[in-house]
């Protein structure tokens, strides 16, 4: 017992500050987002900053990504906001499939009820959804 113990100090910890970040960040980043961000998936940011620092904003993003679908794959089964945490990694990060994967998510009715309620709550219009 005295060999878990110390590990469920640090999953509660970790639990608490994943909790308190997503309740923070969560809706700040979808606040953030344009109304329209769901209709036109546009990348053209990428294009106007140099090669180099374009690369290393890429594995940043994608690493920000990963960290934020793992945690929400956590918050599935612990408190927090699960769903909404693994569709904003997946808005982060770049791999072959993602519009695929973002329409199916977005296609969810309780996905854009909680996108739509988050945007309300920060005092920002609904998206716009394609019908």
């Amino acid at each position: 017992m005295d060999v878990i113990f110390p590990y469920l100090e640090w999953l509660t910890l970790i639990s608490m500050a994943t909790f308190i970040l997503s309740l923070v960040l969560i809706p700040w980043y979808i606040a953030r987002l344009p109304q329209n961000y769901f209709l036109r998936f546009q990348h053209d940011l990428a294009e106007q900053i140099p090669p180099p620092v374009n690369i290393l904003l890429a594995v940043g993003r994608n690493v920000v990504g990963i960290l934020l679908v793992a945690a929400g794959i956590i918050m599935l089964f612990l408190p927090g906001q699960g769903l909404l945490t693994i569709l904003l990694g997946i808005l982060c990060m770049t791999f072959p499939g993602k519009h695929s994967l973002l329409l199916y998510l977005i296609s969810r009715p309780g996905i854009r009820k909680s996108l739509n309620w988050t945007r309300k709550k920060m005092s920002q219009p609904p998206f716009v959804w394609q019908k």
